[in-house]
Parts: C-alpha cells; structure tokens; sequence
C-alpha cells in the first residue's frame, strides 16, 4: 500500500465524518433555535411586565388622587423615562375598556388597533389575570397589563418590544453554536 493511497482513504474517510458532524451539529443548532426562541419570549414578557407594574402603579396613584383616566398628564414623559431605562421597548399604549388608545408613544407595530379591541384581549382585561403572555402584533411582541383600581377594571397597559430584540438575542446564541461547531469540527479532523 503506497502512502498516496492512505492518504485519499484517510480524506474520504475524514470528509464522510466531517459532513456527519456539520449535519449533526446543524440539526442540533436548528432545534436548539426554536426552543431558545420560545423560552426567551415569556422571559422578555416577564422582564416587561415588571417595567409596567411601575407604570401601572403610577396610574393607578393618579387616578386615587382625582385624575381623569383619559387626561393623565405627564404619562407621555413617563413613557419617555422608561424608554430611556429599559431601551428593548419600542412601544407603550394605554386603552381604555373598549380597547381605544387614550394615550400611546413610540411607533405602533402594524395591526396594534385591532388587537387592543380583540375580544381575547379585552376577556383578559378582566380575568384577574396579572399579564397576559406576549403576543406578537405586526413586528413587535406585546405584553398587556390590565389597570384595575378598587372601583373596578379602567383600561389596559401595552407595551411592545421589537421582534429584532428576541432575533438579536437568537443571532448571538447562534453565533456561540457556530464556534462550537468550529471547535467540534477541529477536534474529529484530530
């Protein structure tokens, strides 16, 4: 047997579990994706429903002391605050009980107005529920609060976080399983 020959049989061979490893490996970083993606979403919802318990507490003070829910003044500023301090989120709005925007900022994923008025969303409003799970609207993920007061169910928080944010997350994750995949690859060549 001459060196030549063991040579394209050991570059066969090692192509053959090259191409097994990537396909592996692809598979594995396809699956991991989706399930990445799906525990990420109620994680965000999670991390948006507590920035909204202080908007929503602040309303529900307002309202205590004598303000008209539909005229709360400085609610755009305190919009603003929060969207300096936590910068994932691209939209805030608040409905009243038929799901018509009394105060809203930042840009509204497309088909947000027919959302707030889905009859889901406005049962939510009042299941004693204290978040419902995000859901995606246009090109956002929405997280809704409902903004009840001893006197009974006012309106409802929305706030959106851009579905970029959620991808980015993914893309970065991808990138880690593309350096393992890098790795892997080193180690079955040796």
């Amino acid at each position: 047997m001459s060196h030549s020959y063991l040579r394209r049989i050991y570059l066969r061979l090692a192509g053959a579990v090259m191409l097994v490893v990537v396909l592996a490996l692809a598979a594995s970083s396809y699956f991991s994706h989706s399930t990445f993606e799906r525990a990420l979403v109620p994680e965000m919802g999670k991390k948006i429903a507590t920035v909204g318990a202080s908007i929503r507490s602040l309303v529900l003070k307002a309202v205590e002391h004598g303000m008209d829910f539909k005229v709360l003044y400085g609610i755009e500023q305190k919009f603003d605050e929060v969207k300096r301090e936590t910068p994932d989120v691209a939209y805030m709005a608040i409905t009243d009980t038929r799901g018509v925007v009394l105060h809203q900022r930042f840009a509204a994923p497309a088909g947000a107005e027919s959302y707030f008025r889905d009859p889901q969303v406005l049962a939510a409003m009042v299941a004693h529920r204290a978040v419902a799970p995000p859901q995606r609207v246009g090109d956002q993920f929405l997280v809704s609060l409902p903004i009840e007061s001893p006197q009974g169910v006012l309106g409802m928080l929305h706030i959106g976080v851009d579905v970029r944010f959620v991808d980015n997350i993914v893309l970065d994750m991808m990138y880690d399983v593309l350096v393992v995949l890098v790795v892997a690859l080193f180690f079955t060549l040796e």
